[in-house]
């Protein structure tokens, strides 16, 4: 942990540690990625004057990994419960405790005690189950399209969908943003999306404009995995956004969003390209597009985090954005 001592972390924790360490690893399933703020909240880390929450929960799972912590001669010693010991927290199949994280996007300023100024770090993104319903970059490309906070939409697109999103979020009168916008960002995005779209394409409903732009019915999609689209974009914006409230009650996440005015982002992340706006040919009724190559980042850069294109640079971005400041 840069700049702060971990064994000051461990010992201030204590006490809470096998509770926070339970609740942790017993989170429900939530197949969208979490951004690590949302976790912050919904285990009540604060900041204490040696260290932040972004500190608090390297803590928690660095005891979980290790399976252990603390000093005995200090009584501080703790075994982790073997129900949750030595979890990896690594995005394969082997991992049979469900939990993983990744670090992904650029550095973000993060609380460092009420004594010490912020850390810059990159922000881990969290998985509660066996899988995901697509990847972490597709996740945030969908989102920064459903919120209008994508640069490859045209303006009158962008502004559209920045006052409606919310009133379809809430199931409201949302001028025509299910009819139009939910089918138009699920054939955007449809290649990347086999878990939830199962059912080939049915092209008799996707027509060409004299503009060339696509014009995508709700009757191109089956209908059930359209809804189940839907449920899963509602779950990505409220994950992706810290405008967004997460909580676990009942043993289920429940999700819902703030009014608070969306802000430049504090990062930014790699993600897919649009690339599929290209005009359909409907030589058939049913078909499923060969999936177009996703320009991936290098992991290695000097700067620990990844490339960002040019369309989510931070001033190519709107006042719209993926990241609220707190």
């Amino acid at each position: 942990m840069p700049g702060v001592n971990s064994h000051k972390v461990f010992a201030e924790l204590r006490p809470k540690l096998p509770d926070l360490i339970a609740k942790f690893m017993t989170f429900p399933a939530f197949d969208v990625w979490i951004h690590e703020r949302h976790i912050h909240k919904i285990l009540r880390l604060t900041p204490s004057a040696t260290h932040g929450q972004y500190h608090a929960l390297s803590c928690i799972i660095t005891t979980i990994t290790n399976g252990k912590g603390g000093n005995k001669r200090q009584k501080t010693y703790l075994t982790v419960d073997s129900s949750y010991a030595h979890c990896t927290f690594d995005v394969s199949p082997h991992n049979m405790h469900h939990v993983a994280f990744q670090p992904y996007g650029r550095q973000e300023s993060f609380d460092a005690g009420t004594l010490n100024t912020t850390v810059q770090m990159v922000p881990r993104w969290f998985r509660f189950g066996p899988s995901s319903c697509c990847e972490l970059s597709t996740q945030l490309a969908i989102v920064a399209d459903a919120i209008g906070s994508s640069s490859e939409l045209d303006d009158s697109t962008r502004k559209r969908r920045q006052l409606n999103f919310k009133s379809f979020y809430y199931h409201k009168e949302d001028d025509g943003y299910s009819r139009n916008e939910v089918p138009t960002i699920a054939y955007k995005f449809f290649d990347y999306l086999h878990i939830i779209f199962k059912s080939p394409l049915n092209t008799q409903f996707i027509a060409t404009g004299k503009d060339g732009s696509l014009n995508i019915s709700r009757r191109a999609f089956d209908e059930r995995e359209l809804l189940y689209f839907e449920g899963m974009l509602r779950k990505m914006i409220v994950a992706s956004t810290q405008h967004g409230n997460l909580r676990v009650s009942n043993g289920d996440w429940v999700e819902s969003l703030t009014d608070r005015v969306f802000s430049l982002p504090t990062g930014a992340t790699d993600t897919p390209r649009a690339t599929n706006t290209q005009a359909v040919t409907p030589a058939s009724t049913n078909t499923r597009r060969q999936p177009p190559t996703i320009r991936r980042s290098d992991s290695n850069s000097s700067t620990g985090s990844n490339t960002i294109p040019d369309w989510l640079l931070l001033s190519q971005l709107s006042e719209f954005s993926l990241y609220c400041t707190y």
